[in-house]
């Protein structure tokens, strides 16, 4: 599997499990939220971004 496939997963399951709060999101990835929200903005950009949390689940 592709690095950029892992820290995709690795960033919508801390999203999961923080429900959406991208300050626990970082904590649990062990990085800045500046850091969390540059990739979430690269993910929506390319499309991979699901609009709702819900659809998190199936991402």
């Amino acid at each position: 599997m592709p690095l950029e496939e892992l820290e995709f997963r690795a960033v919508v399951n801390a999203m999961r499990a923080s429900k959406g709060n991208q300050s626990e999101a970082a904590r649990l990835l062990r990085i800045s939220r500046d850091q969390l929200r540059y990739r979430v903005k690269q993910y929506r950009k390319a499309g991979r971004w699901p609009k709702d949390l819900e659809e998190l689940d199936e991402a």
